[in-house]
């Protein structure tokens, strides 16, 4: 019977409980963040297709106090805000074009405004304080006149003759003169106050119009000063954007720009209507003054209907303008359409490139895992394989998408040096297990087969690798020697930053003992002697082997002549004494060698002691 599930504890309960409410919470309040900034984003969406001085406008339409300018530079701001978003050749002859234009309309605006403020003046009847205002000015110009001759006769202004340059001035003569300057720039001021009052009561704002068309030449100069040529047509102005996301925002800016210059176009398009309403209220309004006035003198007349028609002809060349202003913002239009187009293929293109990718990775994925299949591999290799071969194709073709997506980084030597740098210290095991490969493989190096000792560990080669050395393990070689059984894999490392050992090297010699007790009954130098003879004729042939190979690997070295003979210790002990004879056999042979000479030497020690019983 099925056993129910033991129950949680209830701490952990609490926890887990906790736990959930927290990822909850945290949740909605992520999601909360981001729908305030969507709304916000959407609300402030329209700060960024909108012209900065149309927004300033729109602003001051509801800031209470703020002096409305007479004549408007609007189409002019439109167009030199507009000139150094053009981002081709084309472009910019268009953009040149209009500023031009909206210059020249803003021009016949201020000439249209001081003719009208001019005719005005003149047909204005004042009453009134304006009337005592304009008793003061005419008052005020006479003493400014009289200051004026005061000072000429002083001769402040007038030009000194011989006589006078010779003769010194005196103090009295300077402090009149200075006298009647200051007399002179006190009724000035005074003068020019009048004026100001007298415009203001009046209605006459010939001095605003001047003050706005000088601050508007000024604005002309800054604008020309901060002014660079495009030169690039609009094909290379579009290839030059070499990745996708440069090709997007590219794209999103074109948008932009189109939606200002639409902006713009249909600013045009009011100010014509607005103009031709004016044209038709000035007219009448010309009309009616010419009627009010027909009894005047004929000069006056013939003023009157020549400021008439040349307002008139200001206002018909101002619409004439504005609609050639208004084709040629449709012209710019229809360009940036053109290079609209030529982004949205290179955008198919690059979206074309990054499919082609994943196409390639996904078929090269299938093509590696077939190839594997046909190869006789164990199922843990198969899998290893086909894991470092799904990385590596993922690796890359993450490599390839982020290259096409985003280009090559701009500072690809320092990118390449700081990667290279960091992966080097990361990696430096394994660069040092690569580079070791190439001592191993050497002449001097270790091959498959060779018994070898590396970090203390005693085997018999069966794999050099790129990175790392696998040996079959073998016990001790003073002892068995014999093979465990255990695969032990090192890292290439070893052959620079340690050491390590190769018997098979040279033949795989080793020395090797055998101890046998020679009782006190027999003749010890003797039996010592034979028991010498013995090895040495039993090991002569290694040892003579053993030289050659010796000799060979030190060849060149200038080191002595290397020695294999055999030889014998005596050491006494309680029952007599104990022979140690060292020779030179073959690892793989000495468990064979030593038996065979121990025959030897019981056979010897026997046939010793059968001599001396009777």
């Amino acid at each position: 019977m099925e056993k129910p599930p033991l129950p949680l504890p209830q701490h952990k309960k609490k926890i887990g409980r906790t736990l959930n409410a927290t990822r909850v919470v945290s949740l909605a309040l992520c999601l909360l963040t981001l729908a305030v900034c969507s709304v916000y984003i959407w609300m402030t969406q329209d700060t960024v297709a909108q012209l900065s001085f149309m927004r300033q406008r729109n602003a001051n339409r509801t800031t209470p106090g703020t002096r409305k300018a007479i004549v408007s530079i609007e189409p002019w701001q439109t167009a030199s805000t507009l000139l150094p978003m053009a981002v081709s050749a084309e472009e910019q002859d268009y953009a040149m074009a209009a500023e031009r234009l909206a210059d020249h309309d803003v021009d016949q605006a201020f000439a249209l405004a001081l003719r009208l403020a001019s005719l005005r003046s003149r047909r204005i009847a004042l009453t009134g304080q304006a009337q005592e205002i304009a008793q003061q000015v005419a008052n005020l110009e006479l003493v400014v006149k009289q200051d004026k001759l005061v000072v000429h006769q002083l001769g402040g202004d007038a030009p000194a003759s011989d006589a006078a340059k010779k003769t010194p001035a005196t103090d009295d003569s300077n402090d009149d003169l200075e006298t009647a300057r200051a007399q002179l720039s006190l009724d000035s001021g005074e003068l020019e106050d009048a004026r100001h009052n007298l415009a203001h009561f009046s209605g006459d704002n010939s001095d605003q119009i001047q003050q706005e068309l000088s601050s508007y030449h000024q604005a002309q100069q800054q604008a020309q000063s901060a002014f660079h040529l495009a030169t690039t047509h609009a094909v290379a102005a579009a290839r030059q954007h070499r990745t996708l996301l440069m090709r997007v925002q590219s794209l999103r800016h074109q948008n932009e720009r189109a939606h200002l210059i639409e902006q713009a176009a249909a600013q045009i398009s009011d100010e014509i209507t607005s103009l031709a309403l004016e044209r038709a209220s000035t007219q009448k309004m010309l009309q009616a003054l010419a009627a009010a006035h027909a009894s005047g003198s004929r000069l006056e007349q013939l003023q009157d209907r020549n400021c008439a028609r040349q307002i008139l002809a200001i206002y018909d060349d101002r619409i004439a303008g504005d609609k050639i202003l208004a084709s040629v913002y449709a012209k710019w239009t229809a360009q940036i359409a053109v290079q609209h187009r030529i982004l949205l293929h290179l955008i198919v293109v690059s979206l074309a490139w990054v499919v082609a990718t994943i196409l390639a990775l996904i078929l090269a994925g299938m093509l590696t895992q077939r190839l594997l299949e046909h190869f006789q591999l164990d199922n843990r290799q198969t899998h290893t394989l086909r894991t470092l071969t799904r990385m590596g194709l993922q690796l890359t073709g993450a490599a390839v998408l982020l290259l096409i997506v985003f280009g090559v980084p701009a500072q690809l030597s320092t990118v390449l040096g700081l990667t290279t740098a960091a992966l080097t210290i990361a990696l430096q095991d394994f660069v040092l297990a690569f580079f070791g490969w190439f001592l191993l493989i050497g002449r001097h190096g270790i091959h498959v087969g060779d018994w070898v000792e590396i970090n203390g560990v005693n085997g018999e080669v069966i794999e050099v690798g790129l990175f790392n050395t696998s040996l079959l393990e073998l016990s001790s070689l003073t002892s068995m020697g014999q093979h465990t059984g255990r695969r032990i894999a090192f890292l290439n490392s070893f052959a620079i930053r340690g050491q390590y050992f190769n018997f098979s090297t040279s033949g795989q010699w080793m020395w090797d003992e055998v101890r046998i007790g020679i009782p006190k009954s027999l003749d010890v130098h003797q039996v010592a002697a034979e028991i010498e003879q013995l090895v040495t004729e039993k090991t002569a042939d290694n040892a003579r082997a053993a030289e050659l190979d010796w000799t060979r690997v030190a060849r060149g070295s200038g080191l002595t002549k290397l020695a294999a003979a055999s030889t014998i210790s005596l050491r006494p002990t309680v029952e007599g004494i104990e022979a140690t004879v060292h020779y030179i056999t073959r690892a793989t042979d000495r468990f064979a060698m030593r038996d065979k000479i121990y025959l030897q030497l019981l056979a010897l020690l026997q046939e010793k002691q059968a001599k001396l019983t009777p």
